[in-house]
């Protein structure tokens, strides 16, 4: 796993940066340690690894390639300025998130605590909700390596850098996974216009497991959460709500409607709409996620 590894999203960037500013010159890992980490940094040691720990990371994200001459190169295509943070999201977003043989726990734990009665942490929480979660853990998932303090700590750092939620000043994570599903929405659409309740949250399971009906989230959350009772966790009716007031979806709940509730985010009926209830998503004229 690299996010229990001393690597920051912004570390992370730094490096990216880097090996795009060396494209027409020799970029192997000891230019870079000169480079990013220099002799005569304040607590470098000959022991010092941070170099190393986020080249790992770069190339668990496949967002690197080492040839054979062990010159080092980013593995994307740039095109104009560099920006190092929407080829990040987009690798995490691929690997991180959907595939648990990388990050084993970074969609997991996202899933159980979106289930949870208060899905909100305090970060001194932390070690207690990471233990429940591998205690709560169904058998059929393998637990080593566990889920721990230093690990929910890590995990922490990336939430809030890709959009799964954020910290208010006292130190409490709030999930809220609208940056999540914006950068998914055309993905989820395919090509359609409008999708009932139940195929939208399919198709959102699909192409983000670790919410609300997908693979991740099903394979943690059984003995918490029943799909049956067709009611959003707390964190996807936000990120909804929140979506649909942005005009990015468009929510239809009629009075009537035996659809997907969304009554955890906490608010009244759905702006312009007769109930808290959805029965079907269309997308809008003001696109996102493409």
């Amino acid at each position: 796993m690299f996010t229990d590894k001393p690597t920051i999203p912004a570390q992370l960037e730094t490096l990216l940066d880097v090996i795009h500013a060396m494209r027409q010159r020799k970029a192997n890992a000891d230019t870079l340690r000169q480079l990013i980490q220099p002799n005569g940094l304040p607590g470098l040691t000959p022991n010092s690894e941070q170099l190393s720990k986020h080249l790992f990371a770069a190339q668990e994200l496949e967002l690197v390639r080492i040839d054979e001459n062990k010159d080092i190169r980013l593995a994307y295509q740039v095109r104009g300025e560099h920006q190092a943070m929407p080829a990040v999201l987009s690798a995490f977003d691929r690997i991180a998130l959907a595939d648990a043989s990388v990050e084993k726990w970074a969609g997991r734990f996202y899933a159980y605590l979106i289930v949870q009665e208060d899905d909100s942490v305090r970060s001194a929480e932390g070690e207690a909700l990471a233990n429940r979660f591998m205690s709560d853990l169904p058998s059929t998932v393998d637990k080593g390596n566990p889920m721990n303090a230093d690990k929910y700590r890590a995990l922490m750092r990336w939430y809030p850098y890709v959009g799964l939620g954020w910290m208010d000043p006292s130190g409490t994570f709030v999930p809220d996974p609208t940056e999540r599903i914006r950068r998914a929405l055309s993905t989820i659409w395919e090509d359609d216009r409008k999708l009932d309740a139940d195929r939208f949250i399919e198709r959102l399971g699909r192409a983000c497991p670790e919410l609300d009906g997908g693979r991740l989230f099903n394979e943690v959350t059984s003995s918490a959460y029943s799909a049956s009772a067709r009611q959003c966790t707390q964190a996807l009716a936000t990120a909804l709500r929140c979506l649909h007031d942005e005009e990015l979806l468009r929510l239809h709940c009629p009075a009537d409607s035996l659809g997907w509730g969304l009554e955890r985010a906490g608010r009244g009926v759905v702006a312009g709409e007769a109930s808290n209830r959805f029965d079907a998503v269309e997308r809008t004229a003001r696109r996102s996620g493409t």
